[in-house]
């Protein structure tokens, strides 16, 4: 231990000397890290994408009835333009399952055949017998069961194959009324797309898969999504392997085809920014065929929802489309006019688009269009899905429940290569008819393997290994869940060995470094008090209160350069580099023990085991990126608040009670109007609230932890608080959480008003817990049998990696892989559902002991005063509703936790005199009730 500093030394010296060297400490973690990072991560490949050749030729999206008028057609091919976009209806072809009305089509496609023009054909509008009970009226809706389209388009394959290369699967799938009266949903219409594509290529194997085009639209809703956002989403779940062209609509609308694409503007080159979208998800060499593009050119005494122009500028911008795009888009196809000849009353608005009047005289735009058409071509060619090849480098979707696959192979062991994502899918799997040692059972002793994801993502799962030398079958049978996600690839293996040697050396020095550094950082506490300087003491009051009034608000991301922030981080950076500032500017640097309550030798050793794992999970992390990002925002930016707020005086202590109550009411009036706005999540007929997070839950865990403070405040401070308490429970109720009024309310409220000063009212808190687990076990039902199916799969990952854990962030990445089969339900978890398991399974089980210890000394010291009081309450609220929920997990909760802990430390008495300020500006006296 080192020497205690001389008395006469300025306590503000050994503060702020103190916080010099805890923030060496820290900036010393960090880089060290990032220095480890950027070492260990391989460099990146740069993909190698030969640039396409193509030229945009002229096409025309007609109506079906449209391809009935043969004047129409000649005057199409005779101006040399070869292709045709048309909607097939369903809903007229099938109108009872199994009964199709084919003539009409086989006379349509007879006629564009003699002509020699290419039809593109659009598989959409469902017949009423195939929608969705909510979607009965609307024949643009998708059907309930995406494999009965996929028989039509099976069966449309197989009497065309001859007649139609070209299939569009569905159209404009991002608005409403297109996929009816629901969320646009991107993993909707892939399930669409995936069962119709392959039925398509059953029968046709030289068939072009388009996807369905989306339309134009900046609206961030859900049941009208922007169509680049839906784009994003779509090459996240890996639709590209399902189609061989992207369909865009670049509409025009009132702008030039010139003017430049933004993420905000709707305009022709717009299709650039879907462009850049694809060339980001490597999938440079698929071509974007323009589906749909125009200029509504109606008359002034008619509204266009697409925005008008003059004729002539519609005929000119026309033009000037197809050679600017044949000059800078050497990726786009064929460019389809839409509207040209609609099946509409006259005034319809889409007759603004009309290349011929209603009695078939042409407009101006068509000669704009001829002209177009004589401009230099070249063949249009595609990528195609491979099928009917042998694995290892075919594409197989899983099939429903009870499919099974065989595979014979010749080695010593093999694995799997799959797809993964956002959809629960199990997988049976059998080596020379048993279960394979490498994977693990469930309760009926099967293997099993897990195609849920967080993300898309590859996933290699080792099947067998160690085999005996020869032939061997594989069979794998699809299980419960959605069999979306394609088996890529089998690799045969031989013997594999590896060596523990430098895993084992790299965690005995990080252990001894960490700790030692852990010792040193509870050893000598840092204060980050009111120190005189340069900058003055109100502004970091001013800070450190910005900085609790956004915690409730920790979800909202502020993107700074390539690096996402949240909110809190950004004034505690701030408030970090104004305190190094004042302390370089005054002060010497050597380390001091700061006046602070010294931890004992079980601290420091609790606190030295919690940072060692911390680091060290984080090292040797799956995704070590992920698990620096938690490090920042749940570890490091919550501590640099503890630190603040610790050795704050006591005046600023209870000032910032009063900022996390505003902010909290604030949150609390927007997640009400979720109700008004719609975006309130329906359950049983009842409404659930979730303002800015993505569950209802989640707001409630953020709520919990802000009761006791707005409850304290409306008793000691009524006209000014008094109405905070109003919003907050009306948003705790509508979040519909029973952990919130089962176990986080009773907890707090408990600990708040219970007489802690006495031994026998100190196990109240306790009682109140357990009344709440009975109570979530009378009424949970299901949620709780699925909580502990939840902890059965974590208990194997902690049993696997008891010591360091999986590390932080990593949780979501890692569960799948150990979830149970029963399970299933419920895949979409970042949290174990208890912050005791979670603790575990993240950090060890050591770091879980000390932990739990260390939050036992903070919780068992005295709180006379209201302050700790309702800081106690609020962790014992958010440690009760943790038992079923989180605790510290999220970004906000850590804050929180920080923030509490630093309020319930003990009170010193010489504020005023440590920090050198006078009465009025620190020291109010003793005080049981939060100023003012």
């Amino acid at each position: 231990m080192m020497p205690r500093p001389k008395e006469n030394t300025p306590p503000y010296l050994q503060f702020g000397r103190s916080l010099v060297w805890g923030l060496l400490l820290i900036m010393c973690w960090g880089t060290a890290l990032l220095v480890t990072h950027a070492l260990w991560q391989p460099p990146l490949p740069i993909p190698s994408t030969p640039p396409l050749a193509l030229r945009p030729r002229p096409g025309v999206n007609l109506s079906p009835t449209a391809l009935d008028i043969p004047e129409l057609l000649k005057q199409l091919a005779d101006a040399g333009i070869r292709w045709v976009r048309v909607e097939v209806r369903w809903d007229e072809v099938e109108p009872r399952p199994g009964t199709y009305r084919w003539h009409v089509w086989d006379r349509r496609l007879a006629r564009l055949q003699a002509l020699g023009l290419t039809p593109v054909v659009v598989l959409n509008r469902s017949p009423a017998w195939a929608r969705a009970p909510d979607d009965a009226a609307n024949p643009y809706a998708p059907p309930a069961n995406p494999q009965d389209l996929a028989r039509f388009a099976q069966a449309f394959a197989r009497r065309y194959a001859t007649l139609v290369q070209y299939y569009q699967i569905w159209d404009e799938p991002n608005i409403a009324p297109h996929w009816g009266n629901r969320e646009a949903d991107p993993f909707g219409y892939l399930r669409l797309l995936q069962e119709s594509a392959l039925a398509i290529r059953r029968e046709d194997p030289d068939a072009r898969i388009l996807s369905a085009a989306l339309a134009p639209t900046l609206d961030p809703g859900r049941i009208n999504r922007n169509d680049l956002a839906y784009l994003e989403e779509l090459y996240a779940l890996d639709a590209a392997t399902w189609f061989d062209i992207l369909a865009w609509h670049p509409y025009g609308f009132n702008r030039p085809p010139e003017d430049p694409p933004a993420a905000g503007r709707l305009n022709f080159r717009r299709v650039e920014l879907a462009r850049n979208i694809m060339v980001r998800y490597g999938d440079a060499d698929t071509p974007i065929w323009a589906t749909a593009f125009g200029w509504n050119a109606l008359p002034p005494s008619q509204t266009s929802p697409w925005e008008q122009v003059s004729p002539t500028d519609q005929a000119a911008y026309l033009y000037r489309a197809y050679t600017w795009a044949s000059q800078h888009a050497p990726w786009l196809g064929p460019m389809f006019w839409t509207h040209a000849y609609p099946d509409a009353p006259a005034t319809d608005p889409r007759w603004g688009f009309a290349l011929w009047n209603p009695d078939t005289s042409p407009r101006a735009a068509w000669g704009a269009l001829e002209k177009a058409a004589k401009l230099p071509r070249l063949d249009v060619g595609a990528h195609v899905l491979p099928l009917d090849t042998p694995y290892p480098t075919g594409t197989l979707l899983p099939g429903p429940s009870g499919t099974t696959h065989t595979f014979r192979f010749y080695g010593t062991g093999i694995v799997l290569r799959a797809r993964g994502g956002p959809r629960w899918h199990t997988l049976w799997a059998t080596v020379d008819g048993s279960p394979p040692p490498a994977l693990r059972r469930d309760e009926r002793g099967r293997a099993y393997i897990n195609l849920y994801r967080p993300r898309p993502e590859e996933i290699e799962v080792v099947l067998a290994q160690g085999l005996p030398w020869g032939p061997h079958t594989l069979a794998l049978t699809s299980g419960p869940g959605d069999p979306a996600w394609p088996l890529t690839e089998l690799v045969v293996l031989g013997d594999t060995a590896s060596s523990p040697l430098r895993r084992g050396v790299l965690v005995l020095a990080l252990v001894g470094v960490l700790a030692l550094a852990g010792y040193v950082v509870w050893a000598w506490s840092p204060g980050l008090g009111h120190i005189r300087g340069p900058v003055a003491p109100g502004i970091h009051r001013a800070l450190l209160g910005a900085t609790v009034l956004l915690i409730p608000f920790t979800t909202l991301l502020v993107s700074l350069g390539d690096t996402l922030f949240v909110l809190p981080e950004i004034t505690l950076t701030l408030l970090l580099t104004l305190t190094a500032l004042r302390l370089v500017w005054q002060m010497p640097l050597y380390p001091f023990r700061a006046p602070l309550s010294a931890p004992n030798r079980w601290d420091v050793l609790a606190g030295s085991v919690v940072i060692a794992a911390l680091f060290l999970s984080t090292w040797f992390a799956r995704d070590r990126e992920a698990a620096f990002v938690a490090l920042r925002a749940r570890v490091l930016f919550p501590f640099a608040l503890w630190l603040f707020v610790r050795s704050s005086n006591w005046a600023t202590r209870t000032h910032l009670p009063h900022l996390l109550v505003l902010g909290g009411a604030v949150l609390a009036l927007y997640a009400l109007t979720d109700l008004l706005a719609g975006r309130a999540v329906w359950v049983a007929g009842v409404p659930r609230v979730r303002g800015i997070f993505g569950s209802p839950n989640h707001l409630a865990l953020v709520l919990v932890r802000i009761v006791p403070f707005a409850v304290v405040l409306a008793q000691t401070h009524p006209r000014r608080w008094g109405w905070s308490l109003a919003p907050i429970t009306l948003a705790l109720i509508l979040t519909g959480s029973r952990g919130a009024w089962m176990l986080g309310i009773p907890v707090g409220l408990i600990a708040l008003f219970g007489r802690h000063t006495q031994r026998r009212w100190r196990f109240l808190p306790l009682g109140g817990a357990l009344l709440g687990v009975g109570f979530f076990l009378l009424r949970g039902g299901e949620t709780w049998a699925q909580r502990v199916r939840i902890w059965r799969g974590v208990w194997r990952m902690i049993a696997d990696s008891p010591w360091v854990g999986i590390g932080l962030n990593q949780f979501s990445r890692v569960y799948p892989a150990y979830m149970l089969p029963e399970a299933w339900q419920e895949p979409l978890l970042y949290h174990a559902h208890n912050t005791f398991v979670h603790t575990a399974a993240t950090l060890g089980i050591p770091a879980t002991v000390a932990l739990a210890y260390l939050l036992g000394r903070a919780l068992l010291r005295p709180a006379p005063d209201a302050v700790p009081r309702a800081a106690r309450a609020s962790l014992l609220g958010g440690l009760a509703f943790g038992l079923v929920d989180a605790f510290w997990a999220l970004d906000d909760l850590a804050y929180l936790t920080a923030l509490a802990l630093a309020l319930l430390a003990p009170r010193r008495t010489h504020d005023a005199r440590e920090f050198g300020l006078s009465d009025d500006n620190g020291y109010n006296g003793p005080s049981t009730t939060l100023s003012g």
